[in-house]
This record gives C-alpha cells, sequence and structure tokens, in this order.
C-alpha cells in the first residue's frame, strides 16, 4: 500500500550533450568577439591575392587624371569669395533687406 520512490540519476547522455552544445556556442561567441573578421579571411585572402598582381605602374589616362584632380583641389573655390562675403554680410547684422526694414521705421 505504500508507494516506493524510485530515484534516478538526473545527469544523462541528453544533458550532457546539451552541455556541449552550450560550451561550443559559448565558445564560438568567445573567438567571434575577440576575432569578428574570422568568418571572411577566406574572401579577404583572395582579395589581398588579386590586388597583389595588380601593377603599381599607372596608365598615361590614369597619370593625367590625378594630374587634373590634383590641379582642380589646388585651384580651391571657385565661390569662395560670394560664400565669404555673404558670411561677412550676415556677422555684420543681416543682408539688404534688414537694413531696408530698419529705413522704415
Amino acid at each position: 500500500m505504500g508507494g516506493s520512490t524510485k530515484e534516478t540519476n538526473t545527469t544523462s547522455s541528453q544533458s550532457q550533450a546539451t552541455r556541449q552544445a552550450s560550451q561550443q556556442a559559448s565558445q564560438r561567441a568567445t573567438q567571434q568577439a575577440t576575432t569578428p573578421w574570422a568568418a571572411t579571411s577566406g574572401l579577404l585572402g583572395n582579395l589581398l591575392n588579386q590586388i597583389g598582381g595588380l601593377s603599381p605602374n599607372l596608365t598615361e589616362a590614369e597619370s593625367g587624371a590625378l594630374g587634373q584632380l590634383a590641379a582642380n583641389a589646388s585651384a580651391g573655390n571657385p565661390w569662395a569669395s560670394q560664400i565669404g562675403g555673404v558670411a561677412n554680410t550676415l556677422l555684420a547684422g543681416g543682408g539688404p533687406d534688414r537694413a531696408h526694414d530698419q529705413r522704415r521705421v
């Protein structure tokens, strides 16, 4: 009439597998946090190999294009004087519309 209780060992192969999976996931997360580029290392290696095969010598067209870019950059902004004029006017208290309003008052 009395029942019997049976204790079982809760450490089964299923819980061990769960622990191992958890440890592996933790290791992957740690590795990804310390080396986030690891997943792309193969692709980056291929790109670097291809870039390494390029000639460092520029063609005449490439040299001309770079020369034109340098000339444009050294010429400065063609609108610099107009921009400076507007800034000076605004910093001095406004533009022509403000002066007009002040004359009417």
